[in-house]
């Protein structure tokens, strides 16, 4: 991860209201983004989470090893119900790289997880929405 900016939750806006201006001015709401805050997977990987919707940033590296992590937890335990419920989950909107503001792709993250991530197509970096990371480590939703 790119330790010379601070990362922005792509999907999250804080919008904050301006002072009132009178009844004919208004400046309206103040948009900025939300950062994301680092924190240690079990896996032994840093990630970055956004605190407002729970999605989180990894590098691919860190990826390769959350999913490795899952897989030794036995994560295979879902449901035809949640299973059914993923693979008919509309998709979000388009979002650019919280690392380096590049295009992404979304697509499966493993064959048969039915867990869709969005993966930078420049520094291979995957933001998952919020519990896409849960689902894919076995561990239970915050």
């Amino acid at each position: 991860m790119c330790d010379d900016a601070d990362m922005n939750c792509p999907r999250c806006i804080r919008r904050t209201q301006t002072a009132d201006l009178g009844a004919y001015r208004s400046a309206g709401p103040i948009e900025s983004p939300i950062g994301l805050v680092e924190e240690q997977h079990p896996a032994r990987v840093t990630i970055s989470r956004c605190p407002s919707c729970t999605g989180a940033f990894a590098t691919h590296e860190a990826m390769n090893a959350i999913d490795g992590y899952g897989r030794d937890r036995g994560r295979g335990r879902t449901t035809t119900a949640e299973l059914a419920r993923r693979a008919a989950a509309p998709g979000g909107r388009a979002i650019t790289c919280p690392d380096c503001s590049s295009e992404t792709t979304r697509r499966e993250w493993s064959f048969g997880t039915l867990i869709f991530v969005d993966i930078c197509i420049e520094c291979r970096g995957v933001w998952l929405d919020g519990g896409e990371l849960e689902a894919l480590d076995g561990t239970p939703s915050t």
